[in-house]
This record gives C-alpha cells, sequence and structure tokens, in this order.
C-alpha cells in the first residue's frame, strides 16, 4: 500500500490472541495461508519492524561501537494513510498483518 509499497522491514508478527496464523515454508520461502473469510472467532495478526536500511545501521553500531551511532540514518516522514498503521521516523512500523508479506529470511 503506497506510500510503503516496496519498503522493506526487518521484524515479526503476534497472532491474535483468539488463534495462530497459519504459516507453512514451501521450498525456502515462507507462505501465509489465506484466512477462511466466514471464520469469525480467528483475527488477524499484527506485524512490528524495523525498516531494513535502518535495521542494518543499528545492526552496524551493535557491533562497531556507539561511534557510529551518528551515522544512523532516519524514516522520510510520511503522511498518515491508514489509521491502522503506525510508521515513525526511527523506521519502525507496526500494523495489520495483512499489509505485510515475508519476502525471505534473512542474517545480518
Amino acid at each position: 500500500m503506497e506510500p510503503l509499497k516496496g519498503v522493506r522491514f526487518v521484524g515479526g508478527y503476534y497472532p491474535s490472541a483468539a488463534g495462530s496464523l497459519p504459516v507453512r515454508q514451501v521450498d525456502g520461502r515462507i507462505i501465509f495461508d489465506l484466512a477462511d473469510p466466514q471464520r469469525l472467532d480467528v483475527g488477524c495478526g499484527t506485524f512490528f519492524g524495523v525498516e531494513e536500511k535502518i535495521f542494518q545501521q543499528v545492526v552496524g553500531l551493535a557491533r562497531g561501537g556507539t561511534s557510529l551511532a551518528r551515522q544512523i540514518g532516519h524514516f522520510e516522514q510520511i503522511e498518515p494513510f491508514y489509521s491502522g498503521i503506525s510508521v515513525l521516523r526511527d523506521g519502525s512500523v507496526i500494523g495489520p498483518i495483512e499489509f505485510f508479506f515475508p519476502v525471505q529470511q534473512a542474517v545480518f
């Protein structure tokens, strides 16, 4: 969804309290199975994460020491576009899992 289309985040999700998300791995890819839209007792999950480039900078800071702290960038200010998604300038994001999909598992 614009304006976050194509932006990659490193993070994870919390399943809903009523159930868990149907997730499986196929050919090395993580797949979220389609939810049954008629089943009302299972809610969606919540994704949380940090924009990928900022996450890499924080990893570099952790490995290289505090002298690199001034090099950490910030996420561009974006106008609110949907009340269920929160994006902060530190690169953190939280929102309904259906707005995010897994691209790959990465090792930093």
